[in-house]
């Protein structure tokens, strides 16, 4: 009986190694799947915000040939 049950044990011992390697095989999927999202943001992030640089300074510099441009009606008026 001490030998059947010492059979089981060794058994369910063997199953819990492969569980929890399977276990941990999966974490380190996810780990990775997540780590890969965050770059594939931070990346899009980074793109967007160059994006909207761009778009200042493009705003920037088509308010001041407007102001150049008022000015130079200004001054040909004058």
């Amino acid at each position: 009986d001490e030998a059947e049950r010492a059979k089981y044990m060794a058994r369910y011992k063997r199953e819990e190694v492969k569980i929890q390697a399977w276990e941990n095989h999966q974490k380190r999927k996810a780990e990775m799947e997540m780590k890969k999202m965050e770059v594939k943001a931070e990346r899009l992030k980074a793109r967007a915000q160059e994006r909207l640089t761009n778009k200042l300074a493009a705003t920037r510099r088509i308010a001041e040939e407007k102001r150049a441009n008022a000015e130079a009606k200004l001054n040909e008026k004058a």
